[in-house]
């Protein structure tokens, strides 16, 4: 299987297995020193990492509802109950989420691909015909698959992005398969074949 680097414009170059008669090549990988990275190859890299999908909530100084789409959202502590996310610091909306008190971070079920793809564009009403919650700082969408409330914990620049780390109060949560995230493209939940079951304790 060879990986290629694409420099331009253009759709990731799709793995390819070469194969003489019934015997395969031997699998080959290249690392790339920092400084050669390109920008393109590096983002395909790190699209091999599967992740569920959140929407973030917030409200701005004015009051007014913002959300964000995210795949960075991570547990970061038990004890306290912490948890983190990032966002670009070229966002119209970092401001509000940097400033404001609370944050609400909303994991989506697989019913909810289009709820993603709505926070996920610039500009536009995000919240039209989505029914929300107002009994709380954040604005709230329902039927999600986990919902945090949270009081913003800190907030580190690192490098293009910017972290929010956020102080959990409040939570709920319901059975279901969640909305997952691969390569650019949605996917659903499925047990593996061999494993139907937690193999460690203490697992998340």
């Amino acid at each position: 299987m060879k990986t290629r680097h694409r420099i331009s414009g253009g759709p990731p170059p799709q793995e390819e297995n070469a194969a003489v008669g019934n015997e395969a090549q031997p699998s080959t990988s290249r690392t790339t020193p920092h400084h050669e990275l390109q920008r393109d190859a590096l983002r395909a890299a790190f699209g091999r990492w599967a992740s569920g999908v959140c929407v973030v909530t917030a409200r701005d100084t004015d009051g007014a509802p913002v959300g964000v789409t995210a795949t960075s959202f991570s547990v970061v502590s038990k004890d306290p109950p912490l948890i983190s996310w990032c966002i670009d610091n070229r966002a119209y909306s970092l401001p509000a989420f940097a400033g404001a008190a609370e944050f609400a971070v909303h994991v989506l079920g697989e019913h909810q691909d289009e709820t993603s793809s709505c926070f996920a564009e610039a500009g536009g009403d995000k919240f039209a015909f989505r029914p929300i919650d107002e009994d709380a700082d954040s604005p709230l969408l329902r039927h999600c698959l986990a919902r945090f409330i949270c009081e913003r914990h800190q907030v580190i620049t690192a490098g293009d992005h910017t972290i929010l780390l956020g102080h959990v109060r409040h939570l709920s949560y319901t059975d279901g398969k969640p909305l997952l995230y691969f390569r650019g493209k949605y996917g659903v939940y499925g047990l593996h074949p061999r494993h139907d079951h937690s193999l460690i304790d203490g697992w998340l």
